[in-house]
C-alpha cells in the first residue's frame, strides 16, 4: 500500500461526511496553530464517521467532497506540487505549472478517498508541539494506533506563508516522505515526456502506487 493510501487510511479513519455538513467545515484560521489544525481536523473525520461505516461503501461520491472541504484546504497544495516538480519547474510554463497543480491535486484527492476505503478503526494521538512566534517551519507528530495493537507514526510538516496562516506541505509516514516518493515519479515520467506527459498520467491514473 502507498504512502498516499496509508495517509488516508490512517489520518481519515474511513470519514464519511453528510453533504448537509460540508458547508460548515472550515479552512484554518491565522491564528490556530499548526497543533491546533492536526487537532481539528482529526476531530472533525473522527466525529463525522459514526454511525456512517456502512455507508462508506454504498457512496463512495462522498469520499473525494470529504477531502475536498476538511483535509484539502489545510494543505499548502501549490507549494507542495512546486517541491514534487523540483528542479523541472524551471522548464514549466506557468499555463503548464496550473495545469499541473490542478491535475496533483485532483490526484491527490483521489488517493486520499481510496484510503478511506481500506478503513481500519484507528486512534490518532496529536503530540504536544511549541511554536515560536518567528518560525516558518515546523513538524507535528502524531500516533497512529491501529487495531492490531501497533502504532505508527504521522507526521506534519507545516510552511507558514505570507498571511501568517500554517498549511501542512508534506506528511511523513515512518520516515517517508510523500513528496520525495513521488517527486520521483515525476523525475522519471518527466525525463520520458516532459510536463505534458506528467499531467496526462496524473490525470489518467493518479499518483501510481496510490491504488496498489
Amino acid at each position: 500500500m502507498s504512502v498516499l493510501r496509508i495517509f488516508g487510511t490512517l489520518l481519515l479513519a474511513a470519514a464519511l461526511l453528510d453533504t448537509t455538513c460540508l458547508g460548515s467545515v472550515q479552512a484554518a484560521t491565522a491564528e490556530e496553530t499548526p497543533q491546533e489544525i492536526v487537532q481539528a481536523m482529526v476531530d472533525q473525520l473522527s466525529h463525522a464517521v459514526i454511525g456512517h461505516q456502512a455507508e462508506l461503501h454504498g457512496h463512495p461520491e462522498q469520499l473525494t467532497k470529504i477531502i475536498d472541504n476538511v483535509v484539502l484546504p489545510n494543505f499548502d497544495l501549490p507549494f507542495t506540487s512546486l517541491l514534487v516538480l523540483g528542479q523541472y519547474a524551471s522548464a514549466t510554463s506557468p499555463a503548464q505549472r496550473v495545469a499541473f497543480n490542478h491535475a496533483f491535486d485532483d490526484a491527490l484527492a483521489r488517493g486520499f478517498a481510496k484510503g478511506l476505503i481500506d478503513f481500519t478503526q484507528v486512534r490518532v494521538t496529536v503530540l504536544p508541539s511549541e511554536v515560536a512566534r518567528d518560525q516558518r517551519r515546523t513538524l507535528v507528530r502524531t500516533q497512529v494506533l491501529q487495531s492490531n495493537g501497533q502504532t505508527v507514526a504521522v507526521d506534519y510538516a507545516f510552511r507558514r506563508g505570507s498571511s501568517g496562516q500554517w498549511k501542512i506541505y508534506d506528511v511523513i509516514i515512518e520516515g517517508i516522505s510523500y513528496i520525495t516518493l513521488y517527486r520521483s515519479q515525476v523525475v522519471s515520467q518527466f525525463q520520458q515526456g516532459g510536463i505534458d506527459a506528467v499531467i496526462k498520467r496524473l490525470q489518467t491514473r493518479g499518483i501510481v502506487g496510490v491504488s496498489h
